[in-house]
């Protein structure tokens, strides 16, 4: 073997030597593990259970909602302890219209009625653990599982309404009641879904669950017996809001 022969082969080994180093330098720079981010998702809301219920007026004691397919949306912060496990806290609203009729409106002298219903409204702040699975050998596929507890306020949705004569169209009069705010109540979330990775920290995320709660209020009451004796009584307004959700959105690492 010549000199020159054995300098190429030497240069030739370094070079392939040079290519490996840079190859493994960027997996581990694509694969670099950090602990926070924070993301957003959006998506429709449907409504399931007493939620949905049409049995009767909304507000009366018996849960029916009325609700319909509304929209809901989120943002939250996570900080992983390893690649498999990590916490989040998120902070999420949704909206549902009401189906007609959701109210029933009672009064002496009209033709017709005319009735617009206000939208349900939900806030909601959670906090719980993450579990996430990598289901590609580089990691950029990921399954996630989502455990949350919190809060949750609401309100029990008004409306107005309008009274004509049906003869000539003209408005006999009209009203309205508003929305009645509920206490603050526990609420819990579970869903699942996947994470794939971009580039520079940005991942797509995708998932579907079920978010619950129960809010409710006391309310007294006096009801005059046969007797002319007035007797009190109490009941609870329940408001169910279970959802089944599903949304996307991008999730950026810090």
């Amino acid at each position: 073997m010549t000199i020159k022969t054995y300098n190429h082969l030497i240069m030739k080994k370094n070079f392939l030597l040079l290519i490996l180093l840079l190859s493994l330098g960027i997996v581990h720079a694509q694969d670099k593990f950090t602990h926070w981010s924070v993301g957003l998702s959006v998506g429709p809301a449907f409504p399931v259970g007493g939620f949905a219920d049409k049995s009767g007026n909304v507000g009366l004691g018996n849960g029916a909602g009325f609700a319909k397919t509304g929209i809901a949306a989120e943002i939250y912060g996570m900080y992983r302890f390893n690649r498999h496990f990590g916490a989040a806290l998120v902070a999420g609203g949704q909206e549902n219209a009401i189906g007609n009729p959701a109210h029933t409106v009672l009064s002496p002298g009209f033709n017709g009625i005319v009735t617009h219903n206000y939208n349900w409204k939900i806030g909601r702040i959670l906090g719980g653990a993450v579990f996430d699975q990598p289901l590609s050998a580089q990691g950029r596929l990921s399954l996630r599982v989502r455990l949350l507890a919190g809060i949750l306020k609401t309100g029990i949705p008004g409306y107005s309404y309008t009274l004509y004569n049906r003869a000539n169209g003209t408005t006999t009069g009209g009203g309205k009641a508003p929305t009645l705010g509920l206490p603050w109540a526990y609420a819990y979330q579970a869903d699942a879904g996947l994470t794939y990775k971009l580039f520079r920290g940005l991942s797509l995320v995708a998932n579907t669950g079920y978010a619950g709660a129960t809010p409710g209020q006391t309310y007294y009451y006096m009801i005059l017996d046969n007797n002319s004796y007035y007797t009190s009584g109490m009941g609870k307004r329940k408001a169910p809001t279970g959802t089944v959700h599903l949304g996307v959105g991008v999730e950026l690492a810090l």
